[in-house]
């Protein structure tokens, strides 16, 4: 494999794990889809509207101005802007003053549910965060976390805890044990923990409907996260499973996603499991999708795969797909999907074979295919989708493929977006 080759394949990887964590989440839709506030200052415009704000603490570390336009003078009192440009402890000092006159204005937004915060020297989640008693989710990425405050529980409504990055938790491998003591706490993400397995008090949250983790030793998926009353949705990546169980289909799994880890083949028992609705494999070496019924799968990311089992055309609600064959071609069965919206193919040489099947699923907006000199001479049969929005091109490269994307898009309507990556 070329290096070309093996980086378009890196980067349709990475567009379709995107996807898949950006569209299959335990928290409501309508969470998810609030416009997201990425200024305080703006916020507090219309405080009541606000249900998800973004903050990010690096760049107000980088940016003084940044901070004093955030609070705005009027809300600063004695921390007017600065005259001259701090450094060493009178900056650290100024940035900490900044951070708490932040956070202590977050209660002036009364229907607060979605907070992210980036970045930052925390230690712990501040008081400040904790008296959110609405709040449904929050991201604490990156910020430093030390140990968890016991205080925490009293933020019953909390159903999403994201805590990518903060490994320095993985200290204490008890740090979550005031998690078993939220009632509705659904979805954990625990990404870049530096943990060397599932910590235990994760099978003492009787709430927990999805685990993220990731670089973790397993060997296969722990009968005893399945048996979780409420568990349902298991994302995984480079946790080293060799092997999958063959009691997987006793449990009621709706969400498989395993990246990087070296799984050969699937349970015999596959064929048994009718409650899988997002099924994503990929950097796994060449797996051979099993024949099972497909008929509740709404999402399959595959890569490297061998090849598709015909038992795949069950799969009549899938509403995104990622496909990459080796050497293989599109399955015409693909044609009679017609609730797909998002497309994701490599692999394929036949190009032309792959329009006409698209050209069929009527439901597609989105379309992300692997660049090739040329284009497909019936490129223009996409008209036919009537909800078509994008068409990602990945791969691109020499000189070219501006002129294709010229092409492209004189032989589409004008509607809809082409780009070249």
């Amino acid at each position: 494999m070329s290096i070309a080759h093996y980086l378009l394949i890196i980067t349709l990887c990475l567009f379709s794990h995107f996807f898949s964590f950006a569209q299959n989440h335990s928290i409501e839709d309508d969470l998810f889809e609030a416009k997201k506030y990425e200024s305080l200052k703006e916020a507090l415009k219309t405080p009541h509207d606000v249900e998800r704000l973004y903050l990010d603490f690096d760049n107000f570390a980088r940016n003084q101005q940044t901070i004093v336009e955030e609070l705005g003078n009027s809300n600063c009192g004695s921390m007017a802007p600065p005259p001259t440009v701090l450094s060493g402890d009178k900056m650290e000092a100024k940035i900490i003053s900044f951070r708490k006159n932040i956070l202590s204005r977050l209660k002036e937004l009364p229907n607060l549910k979605y907070l992210i915060i980036s970045q930052g020297d925390f230690i712990t989640i501040p008081p400040e965060i904790i008296a959110l008693n609405k709040l449904r989710y929050l991201e604490m990425r990156f910020t430093g976390l030390e140990q968890i405050d016991g205080n925490i529980i009293r933020m019953s409504k909390l159903e999403g805890l994201d805590l990518t990055g903060n490994w320095d938790l993985s200290k204490n491998m008890d740090f979550g044990k005031p998690f078993t003591q939220m009632p509705n706490l659904k979805y954990l993400n625990l990404d870049v923990l530096r943990l060397k397995e599932i910590p235990v008090f994760v099978y003492e949250i009787k709430s927990l409907e999805k685990l993220q983790i990731d670089k973790i030793s397993l060997g296969t998926i722990p009968e005893a996260l399945l048996s979780l009353p409420n568990f349902t949705n298991f994302y995984c990546g480079t946790c080293n499973i060799n092997t999958l169980p063959e009691y997987l289909p006793d449990y009621n799994l709706k969400q498989l996603y395993l990246f990087m880890s070296p799984i050969d083949s699937f349970p015999s028992t596959m064929h048994k499991m009718t409650s899988l609705e997002t099924l994503g494999v990929w950097g796994n070496g060449e797996l051979e999708l099993p024949e099972m019924d497909y008929s509740n799968l709404k999402f399959l990311d595959a890569n490297e795969i061998k090849e598709v089992p015909l038992s795949l055309s069950s799969a009549t609600q899938l509403e995104r797909l990622t496909l990459y064959i080796i050497n293989g071609e599109l399955p015409e069965f693909v044609k009679d999907f017609n609730k797909l919206k998002k497309i994701n193919l490599a692999g394929f040489s036949n190009r032309t074979q792959i329009i006409e099947i698209i050209s069929n699923c009527n439901a597609l907006e989105k379309i992300i295919i692997s660049y090739n000199d040329e284009l497909p001479p019936n490129f223009d049969l996409l008209n036919k989708l009537p909800n078509l929005e994008k068409i990602f091109f990945m791969g691109a490269y020499g000189k070219d493929f501006k002129a294709q994307q010229r092409k492209a898009q004189s032989m589409l309507d004008n509607d809809v977006i082409i780009k070249y990556y």
